[in-house]
């Protein structure tokens, strides 16, 4: 479906909101339900119709992380034509952001790297998921990435830095100061790369105002947002996060060191903040879910491809590829699958 408008109503602390086209038809649950399973043919029309929509998604950068019956509007076609329907992808409200292109990208949303890596882990904790896209942008095998190569990966996520700020970005995770970014310091840069898109967003002098009223939404009527206000920002979240993780959110960006966010540290903050946010809410609809999603592993376009996999089989045979009987989705379920 296409996207028509979007926008974000401050006063109820930066909701974003977005207009798609209007569409005439009926979801394919409602058409399964009703008129029980499609046939084979039909199917495999819509499977194509998906694919199509998916592919056009992931080459954005992005991730639609529900694709279900649901959110399949069927659309009546004009009589004559060798089709009666054409089938459109909706709901968006969950899509996410990828790193790394088309090709091999994976998903924004991983907690644990979004506010860094496990000190006493070390290497150890950095996913195998990672590695790969740190290996996508050292062709060469030489250890480290530059200036040019982070440029890359950021154009594919839609962002074009200046020459000066893509500098300045790369020497400051360039710990060592030998001029290129090697896998660890990759894993520190990786939650603001993810974040630039709100970054860009909050930088904005249009935006600002906006800005203002969710900071005074977080901050209830104070000067300086405290831990514990950030802390409320995650609670209706499935996942919360830790008490060190917080901290090492607030102090990267407490400049004057207080122990406080004020309105002009929030700006830097909020980028990363709403990046988190993403990344700690679950997506999706059970049975149509990938394996990875309950394992808190990363996702990539791989993982809409297999709920357009489910969705086939549920639209064909009526029922879902797997049932639970005495038992709750869950990780305990999804390892059962894996096996």
């Amino acid at each position: 479906a296409k996207l028509i408008d979007m926008g974000c109503i401050a006063h109820q602390g930066g909701l974003c909101w977005i207009i798609m086209e209007h569409l005439v038809g009926t979801s394919l649950e409602e058409a399964v339900v009703t008129r029980g399973p499609v046939a084979v043919k039909e199917a495999c029309r819509a499977g194509l119709d998906l694919l199509a929509a998916l592919d056009g998604m992931h080459s954005l950068g992005l991730l639609h992380r529900d694709v279900k019956p649901m959110n399949v509007i069927r659309v009546p076609l004009p009589p004559g034509g060798d089709r009666k329907w054409t089938y459109k992808l909706v709901d968006f409200g969950t899509a996410t952001g990828m790193l790394g292109g088309q090709n091999g990208a994976t998903a924004v949303g991983l907690p644990s790297l979004v506010l860094g890596l496990d000190p006493e882990a070390g290497n150890a904790g950095i996913p195998e998921e990672i590695r790969d896209l740190y290996q996508t942008l050292d062709k060469d095998s030489e250890g480290g990435i530059r200036e040019k190569q982070v440029g890359e990966l950021l154009q594919n996520f839609g962002i074009e830095l200046p020459a000066e700020e893509l500098a300045v970005l790369t020497r400051r995770y360039d710990s060592d100061g030998d001029g290129a970014i090697d896998l660890v310091e990759f894993c520190a840069m990786y939650a603001e790369l993810g974040a630039l898109p709100y970054s860009a967003m909050a930088m904005d002098k249009e935006f600002f105002e906006v800005l203002r009223e969710i900071f005074n939404s977080i901050a209830k009527g104070q000067d300086k947002i405290s831990k514990e206000q950030l802390r409320e920002c995650f609670t209706f979240l499935a996942r919360q996060p830790s008490d060190a993780q917080l901290k090492r959110l607030l102090e990267k960006y407490d400049a004057n060191a207080d122990g406080r966010i004020d309105l002009a540290e929030f700006a830097l903050m909020y980028g990363e903040l709403v990046h988190l946010q993403d990344a700690m809410t679950w997506a999706g609809t059970h049975g149509f879910l990938c394996p990875e999603a309950y394992n808190e592993a990363v996702l990539s376009a791989a993982s809409d491809i297999y709920s357009v996999g489910a969705l086939l089989f549920k639209i064909v045979s009526g029922r879902l590829p797997f049932t639970v009987t005495g038992a709750t989705w869950g990780k305990g379920l999804v390892g059962d699958l894996d096996s």
